[in-house]
């Protein structure tokens, strides 16, 4: 692959933004004086000579890293053992914002790059294996300096004066985006006992979400034939009912699955 082809492959949003001729002047001053990593140091060089936009040099270095990303040696593994960083993740920070709109000039047509400092995510998505790239938000950089540093959550919330579920929201909004990987369900079936589900993958086979059935009160206004549990009980403090929900937030943790409560009852809304 010539010099040429593989940095209009990788800076196609810089070549739009450089115009074809002043990037042929600047491809034969650059080619077979460098590689295709000091590309961006070179129009950095060059702004003025050139009378480039000033943005232009880290538009190429945000395009070069997409392109590390994309066709480097960082693998995706199957599993993890632990709440794992992404390994092709790569965080970049830059002295302009609104660069990335620029890599989709269909999406964000009328978006200019202006001075001032924003860090950039890029990554392999785990689902579709296709590159993703866009500003990190502030949740995503707070779990994954959670992660890195192994700090605990109660005191990362306890810290930032916001509640635990915040921090546990930051996190699964993370594995959903792929930017951190999660260990798989521990709650499985056996497949001993069930096995036509051998040959069916993880989704028949084991739990992503654990869902606790609370019968908060006895209390019914209604009489429903159907109803299964006239039983009399006397309804749980609310002390109880927070430690309940303490226990039910560390045993999902555990096994690495979402935690969700149905409220019933009787009649939950007495």
């Amino acid at each position: 692959m010539s010099i040429e082809y593989e940095l209009l492959k990788q800076h196609s949003a810089s070549y739009r933004v450089i115009g074809p001729e002043k990037w042929a002047k600047l491809l034969e001053n650059f080619t077979g004086n460098g590689e295709s990593e000091e590309f961006p140091a070179f129009l950095a060089g060059r702004l003025q000579e050139y009378e480039l936009e000033p943005y232009v040099a880290e538009l190429a270095q945000l395009e070069y890293a997409c392109a590390r990303v994309r066709y480097g040696d960082s693998l995706l593994p199957k599993t993890v053992d632990e709440i794992t960083i992404n390994p092709t993740l790569e965080l970049l920070q830059l002295q302009w914002t609104n660069l990335v709109p620029l890599l989709f000039p269909e999406d964000y047509p009328n978006v200019e790059p202006e001075e001032g400092e924003e860090l950039v995510l890029i990554w392999k998505d785990p689902a579709t294996k296709g590159i993703r790239v866009r500003k990190a938000l502030q949740d995503e950089l707070l779990a994954l300096k959670t992660t890195l540093e192994n700090l605990d959550r109660k005191k990362v919330a306890a810290a930032g004066n916001t509640s635990i579920g915040e921090i546990d929201w930051a996190f699964e909004k993370a594995f959903r985006r792929g930017i951190l990987l999660s260990p798989e369900s521990k709650i499985k079936r056996n497949l001993e006992t069930f096995p036509a589900l051998k040959n069916m993958g993880d989704r028949f086979s084991s739990a992503q979400v654990f869902t606790l059935q609370w019968h908060i009160t006895q209390l019914c206004d209604l009489h429903c034939k159907h109803c299964y549990d006239r039983s009399k009980r006397s309804p749980l403090k609310l002390q109880q009912g927070l430690a309940i929900l303490d226990q039910l937030r560390e045993f999902a943790l555990s096994r690495n699955v979402d935690a969700q409560v149905s409220f019933t009852g009787g009649n939950p809304l007495l």
